[in-house]
């Protein structure tokens, strides 16, 4: 498989996290420059590959910095230390929040959260999960959990806010940290309200590459599929997104920065946009333009 049909393949990919999804293609860009592609036509797939996933602020903000260190000849490989070494920092730091025992439940798919509990030994506790619908990749989270030798609760996405009584924290991922909330999976804004009902912790693990910044919202919007997975009966009008927004005032904290922060604190900065990438992005909404 070419770096070209890795990048198609993580544009179509449901189940992986965004921390999950930027390794991948990341790994697949450093292929596609070792082996001598144009520039021009990586900037075309890795704008194919936002556009599929436009609620991965992540992607957004590190292939444009990516790209902007390119044009300007600085050492592209640096950017994903800096990024694996905040990752590493923050997954410490979910870590120490996590009980030695009890019961823990976590939402979707996330190589965060995966990282926060393999830090340190292993403890003896009870991960809830639920199965993270339309694309089940909470069944995906449960299998590594299980193989890493964590006891692992599976239920219903509807029963897992019943649960959130039984455990001593919560615990999710992000795809988009905005200032009006966290966006993530579908099913973590009634895991949040579950939380403050049962007077639990719930937290953010983040990332400062996750914050939107303003001046890029034009490459995010929350990606709406409308219920198209559900199985809904003739004459009814399937709805339903496969992210929500979860507003700060229910969130315990996030972590992000290598800081556990209120909300509050979260630093909103400014990165350049690079001018290839966007070239290449408005290359393909004029390509989608002219096909509908």
């Amino acid at each position: 498989m070419d770096w070209k049909e890795r990048l198609m393949g993580l544009a179509n990919n449901r189940v992986l996290g965004s921390t999950a999804i930027l390794r991948d293609s990341y790994d697949a860009v450093l292929e596609a420059l070792d082996s001598g592609a144009d520039l021009e036509d990586i900037a075309l797939h890795v704008a194919r590959l936002l556009h599929s996933h436009p609620t991965m602020a992540v992607l957004i903000n590190f292939f444009h910095r990516f790209f902007n260190a390119l044009e300007n000849d600085k050492e592209v490989r640096m950017l994903w230390k800096e990024l694996d070494r905040e990752t590493q920092e923050n997954a410490k730091l979910a870590s120490s929040l996590i009980p030695s025992k009890g019961k823990v439940v976590l939402y979707s798919h996330s190589l965060s959260l995966l990282k926060a509990l393999e830090e340190g030994e292993k403890r003896n506790i009870t991960v809830i999960l639920s199965e993270s619908r339309p694309y089940y990749e909470g069944r995906l989270m449960a299998e590594k959990l299980v193989d890493m030798g964590y006891k692992v609760e599976f239920t219903y996405d509807a029963f897992l806010p019943v649960m959130v009584e039984k455990s001593e924290i919560v615990l999710i991922g992000s795809d988009a940290i905005t200032s009006q909330g966290v966006i993530n999976r579908a099913g973590s804004f009634s895991l949040a309200l579950a939380a403050k009902q049962f007077k639990k912790p719930f937290f953010v693990i983040g990332h400062t590459s996750k914050v939107l910044y303003g001046h890029l919202s034009s490459y995010f919007s929350v990606y709406r599929e409308n219920g198209e997975k559900l199985n809904a009966p003739k004459g009814s009008k399937p709805i339903g997104d496969v992210f929500d927004l979860t507003p700060w005032k229910i969130v315990s904290a996030v972590i992000i920065n290598s800081m556990i922060v209120s909300p509050k604190d979260i630093p909103f900065k400014q990165i350049k946009t690079s001018s290839l990438l966007h070239r290449a992005y408005q290359v393909l909404k004029d390509e989608i333009k002219s096909k509908n």
